[in-house]
Parts: structure tokens; sequence; C-alpha cells
């Protein structure tokens, strides 16, 4: 199979905890606008 390069995992995981902040960040604004 094809071996990912150091940039390409990087870049996954820069993805990833990307997609995560965002969420934090819509789940703090769904919170906060909830109180």
């Amino acid at each position: 199979g094809r071996s990912a390069t150091c940039a390409e995992v990087h870049d996954r995981a820069a993805i990833v905890v990307d997609a995560r902040a965002v969420g934090d960040i819509a789940l703090s604004t769904a919170a906060a606008a909830s109180l």
C-alpha cells in the first residue's frame, strides 16, 4: 500500500484538530445562546 508522507499525516492531523476546534466553538456558542 501507499505510505503517507510526514506532511500528509501532519495535514490530516491538523484537519482533525481544526474540526474539533470548530465543534467546540459551536457547542460553546450554542451554550451561551441558551443562557
